[in-house]
């Protein structure tokens, strides 16, 4: 777990990880409302546009349920954990190890899969036209969340243990 730390306190794996959860997130809420996103940035002055840009962010993380807000928070930043551990790895080692990286791409697909709302949520089983499907799992989708999670942590937990080990990884933390 110290070399974990040491990757971010740096700046750069910081702002990698603060970028992917920002995107992921925002992949997670926004689609819904492309069509108003596209049409209102031709309509709308610079000032008026981020004001509601900044209205749809808040009205999505009121409008859902507390639980899934709470879950499409911890999903999006353990992706960004993810996303700055392999990225350090692949620099320190120009290539990753097959076992992390599958558990890591497992989380983070089924962090996508997972909406936010199971009756308005946009993931990518709703793109695929299943995302109905969800509303009837016992706790609507919820348990496929707290599954991300725990795919994702045991990801983080693998990518920092294979750092400690690695020889590459630790001449690189020096």
């Amino acid at each position: 777990m110290k070399s974990t730390i040491k990757i971010f306190l740096r700046f750069r794996y910081i702002l990698l990880l603060i970028t992917t959860s920002f995107l992921f997130f925002s992949l997670s809420i926004l689609p819904k409302n492309f069509d108003a996103i596209f049409s209102l940035s031709k309509r709308l002055s610079f000032a008026e546009y981020m004001k509601f840009i900044i209205a749809l962010y808040k009205g999505s993380l009121t409008d859902a349920y507390l639980h899934s807000t709470v879950i499409l928070i911890i999903i999006s930043v353990l992706i960004g954990i993810v996303v700055s551990l392999i990225t350090f790895k692949v620099i320190a080692n120009s290539r990753l190890m097959g076992n992390i990286s599958k558990s890591g791409a497992a989380g983070t697909f089924v962090g996508m899969l997972v909406p936010v709302c199971a009756p308005c949520g946009i993931g990518l089983l709703s793109l695929i036209g299943i995302g109905g499907v969800i509303a009837y799992l016992p706790y609507q989708g919820t348990e496929l969340g707290i599954l991300a999670i725990l795919l994702l942590l045991y990801s983080i937990y693998s990518l920092s243990k294979s750092i400690n080990g690695c020889a590459s990884c630790r001449i690189e933390l020096k």
